[in-house]
């Protein structure tokens, strides 16, 4: 009873294989730049406050990129990229209801 039930939902879920695979890698994605890359941001801005910049005083000027950086990957690990999943979740779930 469990195969054919299990049979049943993967048969559903491959019909849609874009919202399956972009909900998957999504997720994935989302949780590697929010928990790796946005803390490795941080640490190249911490090292770049410590060591300077080519011997040149640390200032706004040479520091904005990686600011950029770590308010993009936030925006994307935190909101952007949960909602893309949270997306194509339901919409997933929506077709499945239509099939089963």
């Amino acid at each position: 009873m469990q195969r054919q039930t299990l049979k049943l939902f993967w048969s559903c879920a491959w019909s849609k294989p874009g919202l399956l695979i972009t909900s998957w890698v999504g997720a994935a994605t989302a949780e590697l730049v929010n928990a790796f890359l946005s803390p490795l941001i941080i640490a190249a801005l911490f090292n770049r406050l410590h060591d300077g910049v080519n011997g040149e005083p640390v200032s706004l000027g040479n520091t904005w990129p990686l600011l950029v950086a770590y308010a993009v990957a936030q925006l994307y690990g935190d909101v952007l990229g949960w909602r893309l999943v949270t997306w194509t979740v339901w919409r997933f779930e929506v077709h499945g209801q239509r099939l089963l």
